[in-house]
């Protein structure tokens, strides 16, 4: 609401919103498709760990993407993992599915999480 209002972060709240993302990684993802314009809406992401699968705590999939100077869309997707049993030095694999029942893998992404602060 200090942003809507103008107004800085006192420095406990600055505290709490660092706080708030202890023990977990966000993972911006810019995805490119369309038409339809809700082609992102059903993705599910997973991150791939030494064959195993793990779901994200939060996933919100962009509903209304961007329209780029090419005439694409471009949906901007945030997936939150949890930090515990994820390789701090290793490397991950981003696995995005589309909606059931197909599932059709539209992103495979490897991530170095020893590149990330």
């Amino acid at each position: 609401n200090a942003t809507m209002k103008g107004e800085g972060l006192t420095e406990k709240q600055q505290k709490e919103q660092v706080d708030r993302g202890k023990g977990r990684i966000q993972l911006l993802v810019t995805m490119r498709g369309g038409p339809p314009r809700n082609f992102a809406r059903f993705y599910q992401p997973v991150l791939m760990v030494d064959g195993r699968e793990v779901k994200p705590t939060f996933v919100q999939n962009e509903r209304t993407p961007l329209v780029q100077d090419d005439g694409r869309l471009a949906a901007r997707n945030v997936y939150v993992f949890p930090l515990g049993g994820l390789p701090m030095n290793g490397a991950v694999t981003l696995v995005v599915r589309g909606a059931p029942p197909e599932q059709k893998e539209v992103l495979r992404a490897k991530i170095d999480l020893g590149k990330f602060r």
